[in-house]
């Protein structure tokens, strides 16, 4: 009887292994990371920050995989702060609108300090660069990518709120 047990565990086991090692996962893959390449690498991190002198200051940062937005005193008003997670299509919409070779030709313009008045700071981190700009002037080549930016981050402040 006991010989019997023995037998059929040993036969259920290797019927499981031979299914195990004879099936194949027919699903289509999935990219591994949620990063987008473009002409620098990938893009790590994009982060957006805006000091409103004594008023306060709002940042926005983004991951391929979260969105957190951190506010401070603004016009003496608490507003809260939070963390979403980030999915793979609205990372691939943001980081779309990047063109490493335009931050390259960027410039930043003037830092008005903390108490003197606000500052527009944006980070922007690569596999291969980090990019940091204060201000950017209009004339600055990257300009309007820059604003395309900010309003694709508060869009997506906006509908996670």
């Amino acid at each position: 009887m006991k010989k019997l047990k023995i037998i059929r565990t040993l036969l259920l086991l290797s019927a499981f292994l031979f299914v195990m090692s004879s099936c194949t996962n027919s699903a289509p893959k999935t990219q591994e990371t949620s990063t987008v390449k473009n002409s620098a690498g990938e893009i790590l991190s994009i982060s957006m920050t805006r000091t409103a002198g004594r008023g306060g200051s709002t940042r926005i940062s983004a991951t391929p995989d979260s969105l957190i937005f951190e506010a401070g005193r603004v016009l003496l008003k608490e507003q809260p702060s939070f963390r979403k997670k980030m999915n793979s299509a609205a990372w691939a919409k943001l980081t779309s609108l990047i063109n490493t070779d335009t931050l390259e030709k960027t410039n930043s313009g003037e830092g008005r300090g903390h108490y003197d008045g606000p500052d527009f700071i944006v980070h922007i981190v690569t596999k291969d660069k980090e990019y940091n700009f204060v201000n950017v002037p209009e004339k600055s080549a990257g300009y309007q990518q820059i604003v395309d930016l900010e309003g694709q981050l508060n869009s997506l402040v906006s509908e996670a709120k």
